[in-house]
């Protein structure tokens, strides 16, 4: 199946934040959204999903579990269930989370 961008779904989590959002097919084990950061996403926690971040481009400082990670496009960073995490810069990334993420298992910090 062929999604363009402009027939997508979008939501804003903070204002720095564009997620674009795929079609959603219960039968999914994981679910893969393509973001695009400009500035600061908070730092969170997620007591269901594991999430991994395939850089698609820009310069993007991850933090996770205390350590930094300076990102570039190709990079991937495996974050853990229940592992703190935070990212800033400029860039845009494909997020994949594993069961598919529902936002009340996710926590701000």
């Amino acid at each position: 199946m062929y999604y363009p961008i402009s027939t997508r779904e979008t939501f804003k989590p903070d204002s720095d934040t564009t997620v674009y959002l795929p079609p959603v097919d219960a039968g999914n084990m994981s679910a893969t959204v393509f973001i695009a950061l400009d500035g600061f996403h908070g730092s969170f926690v997620n007591r269901l999903s594991r999430k991994d971040y395939l850089i698609a481009s820009g310069n993007i400082k991850f933090t996770t579990d205390g350590k930094e990670f300076e990102t570039v496009a190709g990079d991937i960073i495996s974050v853990p269930i229940q592992t703190k995490h935070a990212m800033e810069g400029q860039g845009s990334f494909f997020l994949t989370t594993t069961p598919p993420f529902d936002p009340a298992t996710e926590e701000q910090i």
